[in-house]
């Protein structure tokens, strides 16, 4: 539960929109059979756009194979932000649930309001 708290506030941190000076929100729900993390920040509309793309990558395809070729393809790269290797580990070690939201502000159109959720089975 750690390494996935850590790693949703660590994105957060790394990718939040800091211009727009909005705050970032960290939300959990635990019941008896859920856990829940809900993360909520604000990112560029371009890291937005490659945050989809990652998005679409992880859910149309095998997330264990594709967490073995990210490593791969990253080992050289320092500077790859684009991976989704945070959220591949998330799903493959813990078995987790991902969702986003992705919404407009409407008086800063050059930011997204993103919510990313984590949801883990007690």
């Amino acid at each position: 539960m750690s390494y996935i708290a850590n790693e949703l506030l660590e994105n957060s941190v790394k990718y939040c929109h800091q211009a727009s000076q909005l705050p970032i929100t960290i939300k959990l729900y635990i019941d008896r059979k859920k856990i829940r993390f809900f993360v909520t920040n604000c990112i560029s509309q371009l890291r937005a756009a490659n945050l989809q793309g990652v998005i679409y990558q992880i859910s149309h395809a095998n997330p264990e194979e594709l967490y073995i070729s990210h490593l791969e393809k990253n080992s050289g790269d320092e500077y790859s932000f684009k991976s989704g290797i945070g959220f591949l580990s998330m799903i493959n070690d813990y078995s987790a649930n991902l969702a986003w939201k992705f919404e407009a502000i409407e008086d800063k159109p050059q930011v997204m309001s993103i919510t990313t959720m984590v949801e883990l089975s007690v």
